[in-house]
């Protein structure tokens, strides 16, 4: 179970309760009672702060589409632009990875509140594309539906899959070096790619 701070409130501590337990057993199999125990308070109160099921996951999903605005807005940057948008996608990989898990395991069960997320930090992604294209920084020939949904995909597919990335690695993605290791590695496939292109050689045969 995540660690909760214990200067949340009771409202933050069942919402982060059930937020665990969305993504890591899914929605449906996630009951108020699970969520009370998780929470360490009764069914009651959980009830007393959220009417109903439906109720807390809106809840939920609207403190998950918070923290993907907060990391993903568009915002005016001095320095490095890239720097400092890669280091927000790398913090909200680390430090909200079950939201991402819970947008991730929704959206394969196919989810429709997991889908409207998924939606949101697909726009997000092009709306920093778009702030990137004004500034001359992306190929003119770039797709930029795709190289968004690439970026949400790799974000995606990376905690979904963590058990499988931590073991090709061989020690936890979780950790600082191996966190360190995905965001210098990911912002290198998206700046500078992973192929070189070679011009066709010619061929030193004179036609005849």
């Amino acid at each position: 179970m995540a660690a909760r701070s214990p200067k949340a409130s009771t409202y933050e501590r069942i919402r982060a309760a059930a937020l665990e337990g969305f993504a890591r057993k899914g929605a449906a199999a996630t009951s108020i009672r699970d969520v009370a125990a998780a929470a360490r308070v009764s069914p009651g109160l959980v009830q007393h702060y959220f009417p109903s099921k439906t109720a807390l996951r809106a809840a939920v999903d609207q403190h998950v589409t918070q923290l993907a605005r907060g990391a993903l807005s568009v915002r005016e940057v001095e320095g490095d632009v890239v720097e400092d948008i890669a280091q927000r996608v790398t913090s909200l990989v680390s430090d909200h990875f079950l939201a991402l898990l819970y947008v991730a395991r929704g959206v394969a069960e196919k989810d429709e509140a997991a889908m409207a997320i998924f939606d949101t930090l697909t726009k997000l992604c092009r709306d920093q594309l778009a702030a990137f294209q004004r500034r001359g920084m992306l190929r003119a020939d770039l797709d930029l539906e795709w190289a968004a949904l690439h970026t949400v995909l790799i974000n995606l597919g990376t905690v979904i899959m963590e058990p499988g990335v931590s073991r090709q690695l061989g020690r936890p993605f979780l950790t600082k070096p191996q966190l360190k290791r995905w965001k210098e590695a990911t912002t290198a496939l998206f700046v500078v790619g992973e192929l070189r292109r070679r011009r066709p050689r010619r061929s030193s045969r004179r036609a005849h």
